[in-house]
């Protein structure tokens, strides 16, 4: 007696067909004859004269470009590669079987987080143009001003620690085998933060916490569009910073810096490979310290930096505990799923494997060079085309015999 599992109808390319689970010693496993045979003994039979005649017609041509695809497989982003260009693009792509269009869509989204980003990081500074006029001069009561005199030093300090936590990223960013999946997830959760830090801003402005606000504060006057513009354009082509004298007062809840720290610290910690975790501490201690010296330099008061640390901390991890579920299946019946913020989540994530991704480090020239040898092979053989074997209702084979 034997048990046969008829492959769903439908078409088969000759990626699906290389990466079948086959042995070289038997051909039971083999999918070319769309069936699997198992004896009660354990042992698989040998398929008909009809299988073996289809097994032979792919070809040699066609085994060398499936274990082309399979090296790729294993090698990129950690996605789920096919036949189209788009395996290899570094988007996180799921290629499509037929080669469709998924690498467009996939340029699709990294300019729609690009503009999202852009747009935030625009309202934020509109906003600060538009709220100047309104925002008082008095410092309002903190607990560690009370502590702590102010440090003015320590601002420079803080803007630098900045800078040192952005380089960490970007470190992070040149050796990460998955850094387009993670620069998509980092544009993201950024502009997600400074769109929620256009909406306090607005909604309560804060009087600066510096002793001497007369004086770093620029004059108050009466609303125009003509200054307002001037205001917003400034600050655009300064891409927000300001210096400690004329300063666009009221840029306050919740901390900027903080937001940046904490984004740079989460993704590290994150996506560092565990045989590197001991430089964990690195992005801890700067970030804190950076979140330290916009508070004793009053650049922000104590609930600006607390408030962007838990809401930073609160997005970060969300996003990823449901971008990382095992299954698209998880996703959507997790209570997430019913925000809409999470379902723009899920078309971000859509062509990228759930679960988490594999933090590995890899050399970023050798794996330009290699991507670009496998392009020019590629367009030696034809483009990458690969051939299509229907495997439809009218395509029969002889079964083995009972």
């Amino acid at each position: 007696m034997r048990f046969y599992r008829q492959i769903p109808h439908g078409s088969m390319t000759s990626d699906d067909w290389h990466t079948w689970p086959a042995s070289s010693s038997s051909s039971s496993s083999s999918p070319q004859a769309t069936l699997t045979s198992v004896e009660e003994s354990g042992k698989g039979a040998e398929l008909g004269a009809d299988s073996a005649h289809f097994a032979r017609a792919s070809g040699s041509r066609e085994l060398e470009e499936g274990e082309d695809l399979e090296r790729r497989r294993r090698t990129p982003d950690g996605l789920s590669a096919r036949s189209d260009d788009s395996s290899a693009d570094r988007m996180g792509v799921r290629g499509y079987a037929a080669g469709g269009g998924g690498g467009s869509w996939e340029v699709g989204k990294l300019a729609f987080i690009t503009l999202f980003l852009g747009a935030a990081g625009m309202s934020n500074w509109a906003v600060l143009a538009y709220t100047h006029d309104f925002v008082g001069r008095e410092p309002l009561p903190d607990i560690i001003f009370k502590l702590v005199p102010e440090i003015t030093v320590a601002a420079k300090f803080g803007d630098i620690l900045v800078s040192v936590c952005l380089a960490c990223l970007a470190l992070l960013l040149a050796f990460h085998q998955n850094r387009s999946i993670i620069l998509l997830r980092v544009f993201f959760i950024a502009a997600t933060m400074y769109s929620m830090r256009s909406v306090t801003l607005l909604a309560t402005q804060l009087p600066p916490g510096y002793a001497d606000n007369h004086r770093r504060c620029r004059e108050r006057r009466n609303f125009s569009l003509d200054r307002f513009f001037s205001r917003w354009g400034e600050q655009t082509i300064r891409f927000g910073f300001q210096g400690e004298e004329g300063m666009l007062c009221g840029d306050m809840l919740f901390s900027g810096h903080t937001l940046v720290m904490m984004v740079c610290l989460l993704t590290v910690t994150h996506y560092l490979p565990d045989k590197w975790k001991l430089l964990r501490v690195f992005p801890y201690c700067f970030a804190y310290a950076g979140m330290t010296c916009m508070i004793v330099s009053r650049t922000h008061y104590t609930i600006d930096v607390v408030i962007a640390h838990w809401l930073t901390t609160l997005i970060f991890a969300s996003y990823h505990a449901y971008a990382e579920s095992d299954l698209f299946m998880d996703r959507r019946q997790s209570v997430l799923h019913g925000y809409v913020y999470f379902r723009l989540v899920a078309w971000l994530e859509e062509n990228i494997v759930p679960g988490k991704v594999d933090n590995v480090f890899v050399n970023p020239w050798e794996q330009l060079r290699a991507r670009f040898f496998r392009r020019e092979q590629r367009r030696d053989v034809g483009g990458g085309h690969h051939k299509q074997v229907s495997v439809s209702s009218s395509s029969t084979f002889a079964l083995p015999s009972a």
